[in-house]
């Protein structure tokens, strides 16, 4: 096995060659085998090992094996104790997806903070295969079936061509040691259930099913690659990328051959899940949206629109309070008032309002359903809603719309439309500035 590794080092890992690194290791057999490996191929590295504190006394008996391995091979070893259990509960997570939190967020410190060209993990073929089934049960598309890249910038996976026999094997051959964890051998867990119970059969059936499986993930990854290709070349014709997210043609989605396919590849980083509210968007009455917690797709007339949800505003007043001579900051900018003698530089970003009508402080606020006021230049009263669709103001916008109000009264639409009953006219004494600036 130490030839096949150190050829495999040398064909798909020439980085691992430079340089020096850390090494995940847990004690478990497959990141101790991968150690002695590395030493053997002259491999420059670090240890880095994490304490979940989740299995008492073993737990702290893993720490110090994998310290006393260190002082065998004189490597340099990084350790941490995590409370594992306090942090999914903080984070309302699983323990499974708390430590492997903690783990990456610790290696990825210690990869900054001591130069690490990569880190080092000991995933094998087997583990695609358990990742393979887990990610078919979620439904997470062929993204998710193509596995774990054997390396990319910041991880180098150097055993994911080898079996687990492989390893196993390797160890018994040169009296290697390690720590067992007894959880491996319950099936509590999706993936310990996936490695005893489905993967036996499996191969039970076939006893080539490795290869063949590895043959089928290949294939899976050109696929997936053919696909993010192919929506590459149309990205210009379908995407017009803005500072929030981007915005999707529907005008040239719909007419494109599979457009639910295109769509889940536009949108497959964006952690959606339900696919089939996704796709109905296309045909969907303007107004409808999907969101997940960090994103979400509205539908606008001919538009599909992603964006990043606001946090910033969740904590946001409902009102502000703007005095006369002074300066306002809230989300969209700095709104300034001023006196002035007469009216210039007009923009929709400026609102000039006759002073003697207006009573302080002015309130800003979000416009809300059945606000209206009398546009500027119209006979009448009109909703907010209304203005904003007759004057096709995108969707997304409509929920940074803010108003300028005179006790009840909506005096300015902000960079939109003034109210005409506080318009500057010539009989007026004394003139409002009110700037918008971003």
């Amino acid at each position: 096995m130490l030839h096949k590794f150190r050829e495999n080092l040398e064909q798909h890992f020439p980085s691992l060659l430079k340089s020096i690194h850390l090494l995940a290791i847990s004690g478990g057999i497959d990141s101790v085998v991968l150690c002695h490996l590395l030493v053997a191929a002259g491999v420059k590295f670090d240890l880095a090992h994490v304490n979940f504190a989740l299995r008492g006394k073993e737990s702290d008996e893993d720490q110090r094996f994998v310290e006393a391995l260190a002082a065998e091979f004189e490597l340099k070893i990084h350790t941490q104790k995590f409370d594992c259990k306090a942090y999914a509960q903080d984070h309302k997570v699983s323990i499974q997806m708390a430590a492997r939190e903690l783990r990456y967020n610790y290696f990825k410190t210690l990869t900054q903070n001591h130069s690490y060209k990569k880190i080092i993990t000991a995933h094998h073929a087997h583990d695609q295969i358990e990742t393979f089934f887990i990610n078919l049960i979620r439904g997470t598309g062929i993204a998710g079936l193509t596995g774990m890249p054997q390396e990319n910038n910041i991880v180098a996976r150097p055993l994911i061509g080898f079996s687990r026999k492989q390893i196993e094997n390797y160890a018994k051959q040169h009296h290697i040691r390690w720590r067992e964890d007894k959880t491996n051998a319950s099936n509590y867990y999706l993936r310990n259930k996936i490695r005893h119970q489905i993967s036996p059969i499996l191969e039970q059936e076939n006893p080539n099913f490795l290869e063949a499986f590895k043959e089928t993930q290949n294939k899976l990854k050109q696929i997936e690659q053919l696909a993010e290709d192919y929506v590459s070349l149309i990205y210009d014709k379908i995407v017009r990328e803005t500072f929030s997210g981007f915005e999707i043609d529907l005008n040239v989605l719909n007419n494109l051959p599979h457009p639910n396919a295109v769509l889940y590849q536009l949108l497959k980083e964006f952690d959606f899940s339900d696919w089939e509210s996704v796709y109905a968007l296309r045909k969907a009455q303007p107004g409808k949206k999907v969101e997940t917690g960090a994103y979400v797709l509205y539908k606008d007339r001919d538009i599909l629109l992603l964006k990043k949800q606001n946090a910033e505003t969740l904590d946001e007043p409902d009102s502000y309070l703007l005095y006369p001579e002074n300066e306002l900051d809230f989300p969209l900018g700095r709104l300034q008032i001023i006196n002035v003698d007469k009216m210039e530089s007009f923009a929709d970003t400026v609102a000039y309002l006759d002073a003697n009508k207006l009573k302080y402080p002015l309130i800003l606020r979000k416009w809300q359903a059945g606000d209206y006021f009398y546009p500027l230049g119209m006979k009448g009263k009109q909703k907010i809603s209304d203005f904003l669709i007759n004057n096709k103001v995108a969707l997304q916008d409509k929920e940074n719309i803010y108003v300028l109000c005179c006790e009840k009264e909506i005096i300015w639409l902000v960079s939109h439309r003034i109210d005409e009953r506080f318009k500057v006219q010539d009989k007026t004494r004394k003139i409002i500035k009110i700037t918008l600036k971003s």
